[in-house]
């Protein structure tokens, strides 16, 4: 299955798709302003990036504080006070801009911090997130599902995401990837999406830690700063996907080779992109006859 054009056809997509996202962040802002925190002993730790526009909008109306050495500062001095000054962010932003800014909440953390049980600065929607250029935290997981040919190697199942969906409308992506939201367990929102996206129930399955990845970059609404937990599950012939919430337009499967396809006709979202390539590498370094989730 993995010959040698195939070992470097893969090679040559990951590598440039490594040389892109290097140029994708040389593209920030170049006057980003670091949003710091206060902790309850006063130490202020980083929790976002704002561009210069918006920090000045943001300073100008007091929902942010400038700080000497060119920062800005969430105020308040607890978790309720910070928490209520974001929800009054997010409805000053609400009003100006053509983003759709959601509610649902999310935990907002030091930007540093590589780990979804760090501290809890505040809860902030998750409209805010991007413009403020917090650190979210998400979940992906790539399915594998054998053929009805016995003797077929298995193949990527992937979802295709709604035209509806304002990022990546129609591209495909995992079987099931989203947010941790404000309280929620990495484990827990595994099961809430694949549930959710493709009525896959986990409970009694065990889906394999794969990797740890975080992407940056620019995007329309500010900066995009999200650490990834990815995992990966066999899954029997028998499953049949199906949409719970609405988001997910079709299911289809791809060989290894088609996915490739997929991934340099850019018709799927860089991260299951990226997902979908370390699998693949693991198995090619393997040495594999047939994909595997473990």
């Amino acid at each position: 299955m993995f010959d040698a054009v195939f070992r470097q056809r893969l090679d040559e997509i990951v590598k440039a798709r490594s040389s892109s996202q290097i140029a994708v962040d040389a593209r920030q802002d170049a006057r980003p302003l670091f949003l710091e925190a206060r902790t309850i002993s006063g130490a202020r730790v980083r929790v976002g990036r704002v561009a210069a526009d918006l920090a000045e909008d943001l300073c100008g109306c007091g929902a942010l504080l400038p700080l000497a050495e060119g920062g800005l500062l969430l105020p308040g001095s607890s978790f309720e006070d910070r928490t209520a000054m974001l929800g009054r962010i997010a409805a000053r932003l609400r009003s100006q801009t053509a983003f759709a800014l959601s509610d649902e909440r999310l935990d907002l953390r030091d930007v540093g911090a590589h780990s979804d049980d760090a501290p809890v600065f505040a809860q902030m929607p998750r409209g805010l997130f991007r413009p403020l250029g917090a650190k979210t935290y998400a979940v992906r997981l790539t399915a594998l599902i054998r053929p009805p040919q016995a003797d077929c190697p298995s193949h990527f199942l992937f979802s295709r995401r709604s035209e509806k969906k304002r990022i990546g409308p129609g591209l495909w992506d995992s079987l099931a990837a989203g947010l941790v939201a404000a309280g929620e367990s990495v484990r827990d929102a595994l099961a809430r999406e694949s549930l959710e996206e493709a009525g896959l129930d986990l409970s009694r399955l065990s889906p394999a830690f794969c990797a740890r990845t975080v992407f940056e970059r620019p995007i329309a609404e500010g900066f995009l700063l999200e650490e990834s937990f990815e995992y990966a599950i066999e899954l029997p012939r028998s499953f049949s996907p199906y949409a719970v919430d609405g988001e997910v337009s079709a299911f289809a499967a791809f060989t290894a080779e088609e996915t490739l396809e997929l991934i340099e006709a850019n018709r799927m979202m860089p991260e299951a992109a990226a997902a979908a390539l370390r699998i693949l590498q693991k198995a090619a370094a393997e040495n594999a006859s047939a994909l595997s989730a473990v």
